[in-house]
This record gives structure tokens, C-alpha cells and sequence, in this order.
């Protein structure tokens, strides 16, 4: 595994006012690490569009090829 990368402290003392501002002035931040890079941003909102379209659909009742799903069978 290679050495940790040093975090600037102009970084730190953001993530910690970030931190303390929505958590609390009792918010200790214990570390901070770099992540490597994620997908694309437009992968992330691809799929970011697609659960908001599911969860909506869900919600509603809606399905994609068909209207208004029930509880009734159909005899």
C-alpha cells in the first residue's frame, strides 16, 4: 500500500467549518483522506435521473408499457 497523500490545510480547515456547520460546534473531524476519482459526472446523473424515475414510479403506482397497477386480479 503507498503512503497517504498529505491533505492541504487550507482543505482541512474547510472540511472541518463544513462539518461543524452541519453537524454542530461539538463536531471533531478525526481525519481527512483523498478518494480516488469517481465515475464521470454524467454516469452519476444518469443514474441519479434513473432512482429518482424508479422511486417515482414506485411511489405512484406507474410502471413503464403499462397504466395504474392495482391490487385486484383480474377473474
Amino acid at each position: 500500500m503507498s503512503a497517504r497523500k498529505r491533505i492541504p490545510a487550507l482543505h482541512q480547515a474547510l472540511v472541518a467549518a463544513a462539518v461543524k456547520a452541519a453537524l454542530g460546534e461539538r463536531a471533531v473531524v478525526r481525519e481527512v483522506v483523498e478518494v480516488p476519482a469517481g465515475p464521470p459526472l454524467r454516469v452519476r446523473v444518469d443514474a441519479l435521473g434513473y432512482g429518482v424515475r424508479t422511486f417515482w414510479n414506485h411511489w405512484t403506482g406507474r410502471h413503464p408499457n403499462r397504466s395504474l397497477t392495482t391490487d385486484e386480479t383480474q377473474d
